[in-house]
């Protein structure tokens, strides 16, 4: 029988260049914010609470909540290498940005540029069998794998490419999306998840065709791909008021589809009898705090 290697997504060549960097060539790196959470701009620490400019705070419902949570493990961009990583919410700004502390760099904080640079830790359930996209760390690449089995929260899989069996993290595993899926898909010259359809699988990444863009875009990994959510009628949600930029509870009271098949919603917030447009970029599941929050927000 073939033998399991350990796969943990950091190959010892790429462990190596992160040493490297962290050493000599800082300045490859986004400009960190000091150790321990940084402070932001605008905003006083003062207890375990936000406290933001006055001119912001007016424009506010009150109740409102920032989707990630302080203390929240996620997924973070690492610009220098274009891929998502392991990382905590460690420092969350006025600005309606955060700041993360990197599983692999866990004594310096990086503020990011923008909320779509992180992404919530999705727990897929696969069944043996199952066809998957796995990350092969050796060389930094998507490739097609099969799950072959489930031990202690690890999967094992084959990929195809490969005679022996790999013992993945689940993170570095991802449905197969079919063609014609609905997708938010990451646009690297903006930094922004972008609403896209999958046009083609191409083994290593994806071919995707972004909305109300001319063209299709080849070299999408896995791991920048996000399935779209659907909610149906009655669905309670999380939704952006567009005034503070918080999300507040809502209900969706209807859908329709717009141009490009995808839903565009309508909700109703608590308390209000007006309905409101959404897309559903704007709209996120209602869910249960990761951990307490005992640390200071900034």
């Amino acid at each position: 029988m073939a033998s399991i290697e350990e796969h943990d997504g950091l190959g010892n060549d790429e462990r190596r260049g992160r040493d490297d960097r962290r050493t000599d060539d800082r300045r490859t790196r986004p400009r960190g914010r000091g150790r321990g959470r940084g402070r932001g701009r605008g905003g006083k620490m003062r207890g375990h609470r936000i406290e933001v400019p006055e001119e912001r705070r007016r424009r506010g419902r009150g109740g409102g909540q920032h989707y990630y949570e302080l203390n929240e493990r996620v997924l973070a961009l690492w610009e220098p290498e274009s891929q998502f990583y392991k990382a905590t919410i460690s420092s969350i700004h006025w600005d309606h940005n955060f700041s993360v502390v990197y599983e692999v760099e866990n004594d310096k904080e990086y503020k990011l540029e923008s909320v779509d640079c992180i992404q919530e830790i999705r727990h897929y359930e696969y069944q043996i069998g199952e066809r998957v996209k796995a990350l092969f760390s050796k060389e930094g690449r998507w490739y097609d794998a099969t799950i072959q089995s489930l031990e202690k929260g690890r999967y094992t899989i084959k990929f195809d490419h490969r005679d022996n069996d790999f013992r993945q993290r689940r993170e570095h595993i991802r449905p197969v999306l079919p063609v014609g899926t609905k997708v938010r898909a990451f646009w690297f010259n903006n930094k922004r998840f972008l609403p896209a359809t999958i046009k083609s699988d191409d083994v290593n990444s994806y071919t995707v065709e972004f909305d109300g863009k001319t063209g299709e875009f080849d070299g999408q990994r896995p791991d920048c791909i996000v399935p779209a959510r659907q909610y149906d009628i009655n669905d309670r949600v999380l939704a952006l008021w567009g005034r503070d930029r918080l999300f507040y509870e809502a209900v969706i009271t209807s859908w329709e589809l717009d141009e490009n098949d995808r839903r565009k919603y309508k909700v109703k917030f608590d308390g209000f009898n007006q309905e409101f447009d959404a897309r559903e970029r704007n709209i996120k599941p209602i869910r249960v705090p990761a951990i307490n929050n005992t640390s200071n927000q900034l």
